[in-house]
């Protein structure tokens, strides 16, 4: 590895180091917290620029450091591979600089706060992701970082965790992600199969023209959904819950605009085609002028401002789709810094409003003139009933079907165990067995898991039995995956082990909690985290392992598992899919139910010296 490629692991491991000594300080360190966080964050801005000044200098496109590959056999490899280019190092510039200022501006704003700490761990993990996703060598890698920065999303807007409407909104915004994740997902299942040896940097791609169009939409619907276009705009302002600086640096500059570093990095698979461009241009602008009529309508500041951002990213789509990519970089620059910087002095810019309201004198203003105009304000006013559509055709019709699978008298949930536990020890001890032949039996297994992770869903009951519902659900799912995959021993166990892992770790904080004498029923928000932190950082971690998050042995046992799934295996895939897209949706629900909200009183604050 030479000097200049080691850079690269410098950038990513600074974060690393900064959140390993934040995490051994006290809370009431605040100034050695901002300041080793801003280290790390400091030495990602001089490594970038450093990169770039050398990329300028040497006329070289990119740079690429092999690391160490986690997984390799004749059909895939998984290596922890790192690239920088141009577009890639221009975003990670600016990510380290917005991310060095609102540091300088969260310290005195979040001075004596109880989560000042857990501020700067979220907003370090945030960067890391960050760093990962645009130095990213492969799709793996980039899911890691990208899979990263979604959770910490969750978490910041759920940051005032006492508040009903802030873990609603945090909920929802985490269902959506949650879909982009899956998609991605796909997508990479897609390129294993007829691209295998793609990686970013890599030449044109050669072959099949209908993967790689069903690749492309994969990734499109991922960087739709990240970067708030239609008809995703809706989660835009409910990610505002957060503290203004976090805002300031997720929604209104950063996390916002992962969509069209997506788009750019996967160009391979959809500069060619037409038709995807076109598709790509018509959601930009159809994003450009609905989001525009909703930030002109919006009652507050920080709404307005989101919706104004949304608004020039379907701009950029546009420009991205006709291949402009320095126009659409300095855009996108221009966009996040000044977006950033409106967020950030929105409370002046409150204050100053209001004080023109009482003392400046009102102007005359003239009735909207036509039935049309009305029309528009109305739709704006309710964002063009997006919030609405996707709750009544999606999140209603999964609560009756909840319902529904509620009413089906099974039984002990024991009695499924011991099924699935029979019918793998016959597959694995008898491979040739007349039930394991049966051509449709992996579709049955997800099926049957699909009743459980529906009840799960829609249960109000105690929350181990959700929780229990939820591990026969993953056990079935990998039941279905093992007969309908060649498998060795070792890719089944390697996420057998996660699934294990994650349900005992679940079980124990659960009956915890039970003997603790805390209410455990899924009818109301209990907010726990206050009294029991540790029981809620362990619960997490098991939800994120349930989700196969990138940190935990499922993600790699998933993503082994999806990948000997064949071509004409499409039914079962999409079952997977939306398989996949509840557990991740469940496990958050019963997070945010027995952990956050409950409504407590906070006690006021005590009046310190000024910061």
């Amino acid at each position: 590895m030479t000097t200049i490629t080691s850079l690269l692991w410098i950038i990513i491991l600074s974060p690393i180091v900064s959140l390993g000594f934040i995490s051994g300080l006290p809370r009431v360190r605040e100034t050695a917290i901002s300041r080793i966080m801003m280290a790390g964050v400091l030495a990602g801005l001089v490594g970038g620029v450093a990169l770039a000044l050398v990329l300028f200098f040497r006329n070289l496109p990119s740079l690429t450091a092999s690391g160490p590959t986690l997984w390799q056999n004749r059909e895939h490899s998984f290596g922890l591979d790192l690239h920088a280019d141009p577009s890639g190092l221009t975003y990670l510039i600016l990510a380290s600089f917005l991310t060095t200022m609102v540091i300088i501006f969260s310290k005195p704003y979040l001075h004596r706060e109880e989560g000042y700490k857990r501020f700067f761990l979220i907003l370090g993990c945030f960067y890391l992701g960050i760093s990962i996703v645009v130095l990213a060598g492969n799709l793996e890698v980039l899911f890691i970082g990208w899979e990263i920065v979604g959770v910490t999303s969750f978490f910041l807007i759920s940051f005032y965790h006492e508040r009903y409407l802030a873990v609603k909104n945090a909920y929802k915004v985490v269902s959506l992600y949650r879909v982009a994740d899956v998609a991605m997902l796909v997508g990479i299942w897609i390129i294993h199969h007829h691209f295998p040896h793609f990686h970013f940097g890599s030449d044109p791609l050669t072959g099949n023209e209908i993967a790689a169009t069903a690749a492309a939409c994969t990734f499109l619907l991922a960087a739709l959904v990240k970067s708030g276009q239609f008809p995703f705009s809706f989660w835009v302002p409910r990610a505002m819950e957060g503290p203004t600086t976090s805002s300031a640096i997720f929604y209104g500059a950063l996390s916002t605009h992962l969509g069209v570093f997506l788009l750019l990095r996967t160009e391979a698979f959809w500069q060619h085609n037409l038709i995807l461009k076109l598709i790509i241009g018509s959601l930009g602008l159809l994003t450009y002028f609905s989001c525009k009529w909703m930030s002109l309508v919006q009652a507050t500041v920080k709404a307005k401002i989101g919706y104004g951002s949304v608004a020039q990213i379907g701009l950029i789509f546009i420009e991205v789709a006709c291949g402009w990519v320095f126009l659409a970089l300095l855009h996108l620059v221009l966009n996040s810094l000044y977006r950033c910087y409106q967020i950030l002095v929105s409370p002046s810019t409150l204050n100053y409003q209001i004080q023109n309201q009482i003392f400046l004198p009102k102007k005359n203003t003239t009735p909207l003139a036509s039935r049309w105009n009305c029309t528009l304000y109305v739709l704006a006013v309710h964002e063009f009933y997006l919030d609405r559509f996707f709750a009544e055709t999606l999140w209603h019709n999964l609560k009756i079907l909840g319902s529904m699978m509620l009413k089906l008298r099974l039984g002990r949930t024991g009695f499924f165990v011991l099924l699935a536990l029979a019918i793998g020890s016959v597959s694995l001890c008898w491979p040739q067995n007349p039930i394991t032949r049966w051509s449709r039996l992996p579709e049955a297994m997800v099926l049957v898991g699909w009743i459980f992770v529906f009840r799960s869903f829609s249960t109000r009951g105690p929350a181990t039995s959700a929780w229990g519902m939820l591990m026969v659900n993953q056990l079935f799912l990998f039941l279905a995956l093992w007969l309908e995959s060649n498998l060795n021993h070792f890719e089944g166990a390697l996420f057998l082990t996660g699934v294990i892992f994650a349900g005992v770790l679940g079980f124990l904080v659960l009956t915890h909690l039970h003997r603790s004498g805390a209410g455990m029923d899924l009818d109301q928000f209990h907010g726990h985290a206050m009294r029991h932190p540790v029981a809620a950082r362990l619960f997490v971690l098991a939800v994120l392992a349930i989700a196969g998050f990138p940190i935990t042995p499922t993600f790699l046992g998933e993503e082994l598992m999806l990948s000997h799934i064949a071509d004409e295996q499409w039914i079962l895939m999409l079952m997977i899919i939306v398989n996949l897209v509840l557990d991740g949706l469940v496990g958050m629900a019963l997070y945010c139910k027995i952990f956050l909200g409950g409504g407590r009183i906070t006690r006021p604050p005590l009046n310190f010296r000024a910061a």
